[in-house]
């Protein structure tokens, strides 16, 4: 117990607060109480109870908001992370999904399909990194999308390889240029997505 004591005599009845407000006192007088041996299930039981509670009023808050959209009784028919998909989206979207309900607005099918089998080998984080480029959000929703991804022709003056893909992020929209190649493709689409991760810069 005196070693304890000698490690621990730092640490006090008071924590500080998950949001950087002033320490709180787990305990009338808290601030000048030392934690030692003897009273240490005592200390953890009551920052236990702190770090649990410490948020119940931006909790309740939220639930009343939510109570404003619809039933909380139906809450319980989902699991937490089906709800996180209704509400938040799809984190690992599959371009397939896109593909989908994607509308095509150019006759140049094979820059469109090299977009496509870029998108396909991309890992989860570069889909991410290409909806937020395109459409300012990083999760795909369930189902069709509220808007139709679409992709058209870029026109551009010289060379198409040397030029990067242009995003219209409110109208979920890709401006392609016309790439001779698939590695161009990915070359640029890549630069684009991993330079471009603000939406007013899309």
């Amino acid at each position: 117990p005196e070693a304890f004591d000698a490690v621990y005599d730092c640490i006090t009845f008071a924590m500080h607060r998950s949001d950087g407000g002033p320490t709180a006192e787990l305990k009338p007088g808290g601030a000048s109480l030392s934690l030692t041996y003897h009273n240490r299930s005592e200390w953890c039981s009551l920052a236990t109870a702190f770090r649990l509670h410490e948020c119940d009023a931006q909790t309740a808050a939220v639930r009343r908001g939510v109570a404003q959209i619809l039933p909380l009784e139906a809450l319980v028919l989902y699991t937490a992370d089906e709800l996180e998909r209704l509400v938040c989206g799809q984190r690992d979207w599959s371009v397939e999904h896109l593909r989908k309900y994607a509308e095509v607005r150019t006759a140049d099918s094979r820059s469109v399909g090299f977009l496509w089998e870029v998108l396909a080998e991309m890992v989860r984080e570069e889909r991410e990194l290409f909806l937020i480029f395109v459409w300012g959000r990083s999760r795909m929703p369930e189902g069709a999308p509220p808007q139709r991804f679409s992709v058209d022709s870029q026109h551009v003056q010289g060379d198409p390889d040397e030029h990067l893909p242009l995003a219209a992020t409110c109208f979920f929209q890709l401006h392609l240029p016309r790439y001779r190649s698939k590695e161009a493709c990915r070359a640029k689409l890549l630069y684009a997505i991993y330079n471009c991760k603000e939406m007013d810069l899309a």
